[in-house]
């Protein structure tokens, strides 16, 4: 029968056990390094998006977003507090609060979130422009690569130290 001698392994057991403790940390750096690609997309795209301040109605779509509407999404868009749910960490995206449109419907405001679905699918009244998911299929590809360099990087340090 053959006989193997394993030398350091005591040290290999050490640097697994404490990769075990830093590994929520990690993945959670990893998350947060590709929502950061996808978020400066999306930001890119809601920059790109035509203005327009023309009244749309059935028959006579409104062709772009108006400055208000702009100016909100803009600054309403952020990435959450990371998740962490048994192995998975998650980091959702999206639109906060209300912007600066007020009308009597929308004493506050008009939600960000409502203005974001009816740019992203389009209204009876609005053409559709799909910034987010243009954002997300354009930087999917960097985020990962991001996540896998982040996720390389910091399991090496830390089976390093």
């Amino acid at each position: 029968m053959a006989r193997v001698k394993l030398h350091g392994f005591e040290e290999f057991e050490n640097q697994l056990a404490q990769l075990g403790t830093r590994l929520v940390h990690i993945q959670g750096q990893a998350i947060y390094a590709g929502a950061d690609i996808v978020a400066d997309a999306v930001k890119a795209q809601i920059q790109a998006l035509p203005v327009s301040d023309a009244w749309g109605g059935p028959g006579n779509p409104r062709h772009g977003v108006t400055a208000v509407e702009k100016k909100g999404l803009l600054e309403s868009f952020g990435i959450a507090p990371a998740q962490t749910q048994g192995y998975y960490t998650n980091v959702k995206l999206g639109f906060d609060g209300y912007n600066d449109d007020k009308t009597d419907d929308w004493p506050r405001g008009k939600p960000n979130v409502m203005i974001a679905r009816a740019i992203e699918s389009g209204t009876s009244w609005s053409d559709k422009h799909p910034f987010f998911n243009k954002a997300l299929q354009a930087s999917r590809k960097r985020a990962e690569e991001r996540m896998k360099e982040v996720m390389e990087r910091e399991i090496q340090t830390a089976m390093e130290g």
